[in-house]
């Protein structure tokens, strides 16, 4: 099943966990917007502290933290095993 509304992952390139959660959404094939969230170790690279995603995730969680995933219904879910577990138990087969 596709989402009906837009849903969103904040998530980083180099993240174990949100690796597991992208698994997850490449498995199901279900339609997520990602929005990547650069870690600020990679200052030395150009990296800017006003990102363009960052503020949203420290605005809506408080700090920055990764892999955030906003539901359907707008609320979020921060842990990517609870993550995985809410793809699966709503969009799963």
């Amino acid at each position: 099943a596709q989402p009906r509304r837009r849903i969103i992952l904040y998530e980083y390139e180099g993240c174990p966990f949100c690796r597991k959660v992208r698994e997850a959404i490449a498995v199901l094939g279900i339609d997520v917007e990602m929005r990547p969230i650069p870690r600020e170790t990679l200052t030395s690279y150009g990296y800017c502290a006003s990102s363009r995603y960052r503020p949203e995730v420290r605005e809506r969680m408080g700090t920055i933290i990764a892999p955030v995933l906003i539901k359907e219904d707008g609320t979020a879910i921060k842990e990517s095993d609870d993550i995985v577990a809410y793809l699966w138990d709503t969009y799963g087969w």
